[in-house]
């Protein structure tokens, strides 16, 4: 045999591809860290990307509801010293409104002075009321709070009794 065909042989043919080289010709890439390669396979998914904003505009919602929400905490009539929390703020005349907006997406619902009408069309809150007159987006906001922080009260409360 030739020594051109004990090369040949020896590289596993002459298409010169990376199987086809000896292990120490071939080019390996520097390994990254286990987390390293976590956030650059998170990153380069664009739909985990959105889920990962959208959980954290809902934790900091959470953690500033008091500054995010629209409507704030008014003083008692009854009992000044004492603030009536905002998502149990009522205002009986606003019962069931609607934002303007709705009546466009959903034309089912009726508004008041229209025949069978029920539902008061109102601009003042931004995703409506409910029956008693509380505005819904803030009783959301404050009601992200505690799906979030409670387990993590919880966790603090476990590493500090162990």
């Amino acid at each position: 045999m030739t020594q051109n065909a004990q090369a040949t042989s020896q590289t596993g043919g002459s298409s010169g591809s990376p199987a086809a080289l000896p292990i120490s010709l071939q080019t390996s890439k520097p390994s990254r860290g286990l987390w390293a390669d976590a956030m650059l396979r998170l990153f380069r998914n664009r739909m985990a990307v959105l889920g990962l904003v959208i959980i954290v505009v809902m934790v900091l919602c959470a953690i500033f509801a008091g500054l995010v929400a629209p409507v704030k905490d008014v003083i008692n009539a009854q009992n000044t010293k004492e603030p009536i929390p905002a998502y149990a703020v009522t205002n009986q005349k606003l019962g069931n409104a609607v934002p303007g907006w709705l009546l466009n997406w959903f034309p089912s619902v009726k508004p008041k002075g229209s025949e069978n009408g029920y539902a008061t069309v109102s601009d003042q809150f931004i995703l409506g009321s409910d029956y008693l007159g509380r505005d819904i987006l803030t009783r959301l906001i404050y009601g992200l709070g505690f799906p979030y922080l409670w387990p993590l009260s919880g966790q603090s409360s476990a590493c500090c009794s162990a």
